[in-house]
C-alpha cells in the first residue's frame, strides 16, 4: 500500500525500530554507539522493554554456544559460538554490579539416554568437535553422578547414559539485558528516542522511505527494522513480503521444583527437531529452584493471554490452501505428531502434570514426583515456528527478510544469544541503505570479533 509523502518535522527519523525486546534494543545500542545515524526511534507497545519473549519468565535463560546443542551442524556451531562470544564481550565492558544482574556462570550438560542416543553422542563429539571446544568432557555414568548426582539417583542400573559436560556455561536474564542495551543507547553519541505504550498499527511506503502509524503518532523513516516477535511476519505481509511463509504459534510453559540440578541439563532432540526436547535449568532470579521445559503446545494467539492479537495471528498464519496442506504434511511427521499430542495431554486437569513429570522431567531427574513439581501461572512465552508453505516444512533456524531499507526479524535463531551479531548485521545493512557510516573497526575491536 502506498501513502502520501509525509512532512512531519518532529517525527522524521533516519531509522525506526519496532519492538523493545533484546533484538531491537541491541540494534538501538549498536546504532547509537557505532554509527553516525543521528535520529533513531524505538517504538514499543508495552510500558517497559522485554515484556514478551525476552522476559526471563518466558525463556530458558540460556546463552547458546553450540557446544551442547546437538541439532547444530559444525558450521552453525562456529557461527553460534562467535555470536555468543560477542555478547560476552559486551558483558565484560559493564560494571561488575550491572553484569551480575544480567548474567551468571553455571555448568551445563547434554545427556544421551539409551543405546541410540548414547551412540549419537559418541558420533557427534569426535576429535574435530572437541578441538573446537577443548574444555568439553564426555562423561560416563560414574562421572555424571559426580557433577549432577540427581541425574543418576533412582535411574535403572541397566539404562545406558552418556553425557557431555562444560564447566563454563552461562544463564542470562535477557529482559535485564534489554534494559542494559536501552540505557547504553541513551548514553551513546546520538541519544535515540524511545516511546513506550505506543503500539504500531501499520507500516506503509512513502517517497524516500516509510510511514509508521502508531497509537501516539505517525513517524517517517528512511529505514524500518521490525523485531516484534511473532507479530513481525504480519507486518512483513502487509508490505507484500513473506507470502510463502506462515507461523505456527507454540506455547512454551515451564514447571518448577526445588533446586535439584547444579546447572543446565539438556536432552537429545527427538527426530533431530530441537523444540521437541525438554531441559532442566537453574533460574537466574530464583537460585533455590530448577525449571523444566518448555512444553510445545499449539496456541491460537501470538501472545499469552492477549486475545486482541487474533487478527495479527490470522495474517501471520495465512490460512489458505497451501498453509492447510503444509500443516497437514507437518503433522504426518510421527515425531512432531506424537510430541504435540503428548504435550496437549500435559495441559489436562488431574493427570496432565503427572504425565509431564513421568515423560519429561524423569528423563533428567528420575526421583521427582508430581508432588515435587509445580507450574507458575502465566509463565511461558509464545515461540513462533516458521512454516515454508510451498515446501510444507517447518523452517529451523533464523527467519529474516531484508528489502529496500526494511528488515524483519521474524524468529532469530538461536535467538537472544545472537542478539549482538544480529544487531551488527542489521546495522551494516541499514547504514549502507541510508548512506550513513558504521564504525566497523571500532565495533570489531570492542567485541573482539576479528
Amino acid at each position: 500500500m502506498k501513502c502520501k509523502t509525509v512532512d512531519l518535522m518532529d517525527n522524521d527519523y533516519d531509522v525506526v525500530i519496532i519492538g523493545a525486546g533484546v533484538i531491537g534494543t541491541a540494534l538501538l545500542y549498536v546504532l547509537s554507539n557505532f554509527s553516525n545515524v543521528e535520529k533513531v526511534l524505538m517504538l514499543e507497545k508495552y510500558s517497559l522493554p522485554a515484556q514478551l519473549n525476552s522476559s526471563s519468565r518466558n525463556n530458558s535463560q540460556t546463552l547458546h554456544f553450540g557446544d551442547i546443542e546437538t541439532n547444530y551442524g559444525i558450521e552453525k556451531v562456529k557461527e553460534t559460538r562467535a555470536a555468543a562470544e560477542m555478547l560476552c564481550r559486551y558483558m565484560d565492558i559493564l560494571p561488575p554490579k550491572a553484569r551480575g544482574r544480567i548474567m551468571a556462570k553455571c555448568q551445563k550438560m547434554v545427556i544421551g539416554i539409551g543405546v541410540e542416543e548414547a551412540e549419537a553422542i559418541r558420533a557427534r563429539y569426535d576429535e574435530e568437535f572437541l578441538r573446537l571446544f577443548p574444555d568439553l568432557q564426555v562423561l560416563d555414568r560414574r562421572a555424571i553422578s559426580k557433577v549432577e548426582p540427581n541425574i543418576m539417583k533412582g535411574r535403572h542400573n541397566g539404562e545406558e547414559i552418556l553425557g557431555v559436560y562444560a564447566q563454563n556455561g552461562y544463564m542470562v536474564d535477557f529482559g535485564s539485558l534489554s534494559t542494559s542495551f536501552l540505557d547504553g543507547a541513551r548514553d551513546g553519541a546520538h541519544r535515540p528516542n524511545a516511546v513506550f505504550d505506543n503500539p504500531v498499527h501499520s507500516i506503509s511506503e512513502c517517497q524516500g522511505g516509510y510511514e509508521v502509524r502508531a497509537s501516539r503518532g505517525t513517524y517517517s523513516a528512511r529505514a524500518v527494522v521490525v523485531s516484534a516477535g511473532a507479530h513481525t511476519l504480519s507486518f512483513a505481509k502487509s508490505l507484500g513480503y513473506g507470502d510463502t511463509l506462515s507461523i505456527i504459534p507454540v506455547l512454551g510453559r515451564f514447571y518448577h521444583s526445588k533446586k535439584v540440578l547444579d546447572g543446565k541439563v539438556y536432552t537429545m532432540p527427538r527426530g533431530k527437531i530441537p523444540f521437541l526436547s525438554v531441559h532442566g535449568d537453574p533460574d537466574i532470579n530464583h537460585a533455590n529452584q530448577t525449571r523444566y521445559g518448555p512444553t510445545i503446545t499449539p496456541y491460537p494467539f501470538l501472545e499469552r493471554p492477549n486475545l486482541s492479537v487474533a487478527i495479527d495471528n490470522l495474517k501471520s498464519m495465512g490460512l489458505d490452501y497451501d498453509t492447510v496442506m503444509s500443516y497437514s504434511k507437518i503433522m504426518r511427521n510421527g515425531d512432531i505428531r506424537h510430541a504435540i499430542l503428548r504435550n496437549l495431554s500435559y495441559s489436562l486437569p488431574l493427570f496432565g502434570k503427572s504425565e509431564f513429570v513421568k515423560n519429561e522431567v524423569n528423563k533428567i531427574v528420575p526421583r521427582l514426583t508430581a508432588r515435587d513439581v509445580h507450574e507458575h501461572a502465566g509463565e511461558g512465552g509464545i515461540r513462533p515456528q516458521i512454516v515454508d508453505r510451498k515446501k510444507g516444512e517447518i523452517m529451523l533456524g533464523e527467519g529474516k527478510i531484508k528489502k529496500g531499507g526494511l528488515v524483519f526479524n521474524i524468529t532469530p535463531s538461536p535467538g537472544a544469544s545472537s542478539c549482538m551479531k544480529i544487531a551488527f548485521d542489521d546495522a551494516v545493512y541499514i547504514t549502507n541503505h541510508i548512506g550513513a557510516k558504521f564504525y566497523r573497526e571500532r565495533f570489531m575491536h570492542t567485541f573482539h570479533t576479528g
